[in-house]
């Protein structure tokens, strides 16, 4: 995880991870704390596509923040 997901390896110690299937509308997969969601990917036909989409968009939001790189 670490390796191939940095972002989210680096955010599971503070957050938490949501994964699953939307039935009809495939793989979804978002990142939230405790004020919410905070990065959010749908609609992916693979469970790899759809968490590669959730470490680019977690890492640019936590480079927003001043809490990526770590």
């Amino acid at each position: 995880m670490d390796q191939s997901y940095p972002a989210v390896a680096h955010w599971i110690r503070s957050g938490w991870i949501e994964i699953g299937e939307l039935e009809g509308y495939g793989f979804m997969a978002r990142a939230l704390d405790h004020g919410g969601v905070v990065a959010e990917v749908r609609r992916f036909t693979t469970l790899a596509g759809a968490m590669e989409q959730l470490e680019k968009r977690l890492a640019h939001w936590m480079e927003e923040q001043g809490m990526w790189p770590a």
